[in-house]
């Protein structure tokens, strides 16, 4: 994806300026710099010869590096707006909800499970897409839930909203936010860009979020859930009539 306006390739020019940079003062040629970061030399070599790297790669580089966003963009080359104030009363009254929620789902959730499975096996219903069963990293899980605050906050509700504006499919930004894909940066500026926020809000430098951030994430994650919930109690109400069925 090339992002609006280039902003992807201003990124990508100005990462491979740093590290040529960084190399050049801390007197490192590109096999110590591999060794330091347990990076292929190759893929150093790429990215210094301009070429687009994965958020994986970005954030071994630059924890090891012991830089950031705003030593390779010192100055965003696109509009940003400020986040709105976080959620203060209403979000320890969601709190108080979510733990209800929670209770909830804990009965609820086997029961609408085992008529699902059952259905699914007597009938070879067809069932949503599975994501596939394996580890999400915790950084990805940290850009999924950054991504997934920032469009809520933006006010967009539905993937093809996101994919008019990103100009990345839909699949991709269903993945991103889950946890299980691991994006290039020029998709993340692209995506910070469009969703007017500065890239350091959106990528994440360690699983753990800043203080001044959590507020959003946890009124995101407690959104998650409450949707989730809402499912749940509908799915609840079908069921009599799957079990009438089987």
């Amino acid at each position: 994806m090339q992002a609006k306006n280039d902003y992807s390739s201003v990124f990508i020019d100005r990462f491979a300026e740093k590290l040529r940079q960084i190399r050049a003062t801390r007197d490192l040629t590109v096999l110590k710099m591999a060794m330091l970061t347990d990076i292929q030399p190759s893929v150093i070599s790429k990215i210094e010869n301009e070429q687009n790297t994965s958020f994986e790669t970005y954030h071994r580089l630059t924890t090891k590096l012991q830089i950031d966003i705003t030593d390779i963009l010192p100055v965003i080359p696109f509009p940003i707006d400020p986040l709105p104030p976080p959620p203060t009363k209403q979000y320890f009254d969601g709190v108080k909800h979510l733990i209800a929620s929670l209770a909830d789902l804990q009965r609820q959730l086997p029961v609408a499970l085992a008529a699902m499975e059952t259905f699914r096996t007597k009938y070879e219903a067809a069932v949503e897409p599975r994501i596939p069963d394996v580890r999400r990293s915790a950084i990805h899980v940290a850009l999924g839930e950054r991504f997934r605050m920032i469009k809520e906050i933006r006010g967009y509700t539905t993937y093809p909203q996101l994919e008019a504006v990103t100009e990345v499919k839909r699949g991709t930004l269903q993945m991103i936010e889950r946890g299980f894909r691991n994006p290039g940066m020029d998709v993340l500026i692209g995506i910070s860009a469009a969703l007017r926020v500065h890239p350091s809000i959106l990528i994440p430098l360690a699983p753990e979020h800043p203080a001044e951030l959590k507020p959003y994430i946890i009124a995101s994650n407690l959104s998650l859930i409450m949707d989730k919930q809402e499912a749940l109690s509908s799915l609840e109400r079908d069921i009599g009539d799957v079990q009438e069925l089987i």
